[in-house]
């Protein structure tokens, strides 16, 4: 994962780039780089080649464009628009080389719990456990609570330092970790207004939006808190039917976390687990569009412990 870089590996990922995508603030598409690509190719690898070496990103890698995308709502409601984030494309291709190399470790260190971003994994796996789930205990009148609980601006909100102290105790090299590093070093933003950029501002927190290694860095952030989860006695979570006393306790899709408990007691631990987990990270559980709801011999209950 460490070795020196290459024309193929940077080639492959300027191929598989999205086309017809806004560019950053250079203005310079993957269209461009495409089409001069026999003479730029081996100047761009000797510029990232340069950037992991001396650990100091180009000005055009550091900085992207902000704007925002109206959603619905009050126009005056900063929470009705989303912010979207336009890179460049040299960064974004050192980025994408650094993520098709951390794939391929991903899932060795993730749990199968976590299906987002995992080679291998889908989604379909998290919302076919939780129907075969409910099936189950409403046929038998087991009693089951599925919890489904969301992070507030979960991207936004991570705290670096507890990542990269995450990628050291997984096993990922100082060197590694050094390369992602250079990725934030100076990172900032301008907002774009009416076509006019902004002062640049610093970024201290989160994952970069729009980087190809932004999802892969959050999944591996999100270990530490499922792994405390299915680690600790006092969550129980669900007897799986013909499994010989395997019992699954949650499954998640990056920042969402759905827990399957048969005790209250379990709930009350796992929202323990989740505070300790918050005060380490920098996550915030966002209460309004967290959810709990009973099936099986629970069917009716409205009342959620803690």
């Amino acid at each position: 994962m460490e070795a020196p870089i290459t024309l193929e590996e940077v080639e492959n990922a300027l191929k598989r780039m999205g086309k017809g995508k806004v560019p950053g603030m250079d203005g310079l598409p993957a269209e461009f780089y495409l089409k001069f690509w026999g003479i730029l190719g081996p100047v761009v690898l000797e510029v990232l080649t340069a950037v992991l070496e001396t650990g100091v990103p180009g000005r055009s890698m550091a900085v992207g464009v902000l704007s925002l995308l109206y959603k619905k709502g009050d126009t005056a409601d900063l929470s009705n628009w989303r912010p979207l984030t336009m890179l460049c494309v040299d960064y974004k291709i050192l980025a994408k080389v650094m993520a098709d190399r951390l794939r391929t470790a991903l899932p060795y260190v993730v749990h199968e719990d976590q299906t987002c971003g995992v080679e291998g994994r889908s989604i379909r796996w998290n919302l076919q456990l939780i129907r075969d789930s409910i099936a189950w205990v409403e046929d038998r009148s087991l009693p089951l609570m599925v919890a489904a609980l969301d992070q507030a601006k979960a991207f936004d909100r991570v705290s670096r330092e507890f990542l990269f102290r995450v990628l050291g105790r997984l096993g990922f090299s100082d060197r590694f970790i050094k390369w992602i590093k250079i990725l934030y070093v100076g990172a900032g933003c301008r907002v774009s207004i009416n076509s006019h950029l902004g002062d640049v501002f610093g970024l201290s927190s989160g994952v970069r939006q729009g980087c190809p290694l932004s999802a892969l860095l959050f999944v591996l952030y999100m270990e530490p808190l499922a792994a405390a989860i299915r680690a600790d006695a006092g969550v129980e979570g669900l007897l799986v039917p013909g499994s010989g006393g395997l019992r699954v306790k949650m499954t998640q899709y990056a920042d969402d976390t759905t827990l399957l408990l048969c005790k209250d007691s379990c709930l009350l631990r796992s929202l323990d687990i989740i505070g300790d987990f918050t005060r380490a990270s920098g996550a915030v559980l966002n209460l309004a569009k967290s959810s709990v709801k009973y099936f099986g011999r629970w069917r009716g209950r409205t009342d959620v412990p803690g």
